[in-house]
């Protein structure tokens, strides 16, 4: 990595109160880069996604399923 970046997030979080009301709050978080290539991972009941992205890689998201052999089949391609 030639020079860490300064970089600039927002977050938003949404809930259900109590009385089955929704709110909603958003928060923007500032950090340094540590690292130059990361996997971003959203994990749901029945589906995985996953997003690689950095420096001299093409940003791409693939949606994997939750049993075993997907997600074996997932990590082999975060490993290439």
């Amino acid at each position: 990595m030639s020079e860490r970046m300064k970089i600039k997030v927002t977050l938003s979080y949404l809930w259900f109160t109590p009385n089955d009301s929704r709110a909603m709050d958003t928060t923007e978080v500032s950090f340094t880069q540590v690292v130059s290539r990361g996997c971003g991972i959203d994990v749901h009941q029945k589906v995985v996604v996953a997003t690689i992205s950095g420096e001299g890689i093409r940003k791409k998201t693939q949606e994997y399923g939750t049993f075993t052999r997907s997600l074996t089949e997932m990590k082999e391609r975060l490993l290439e």
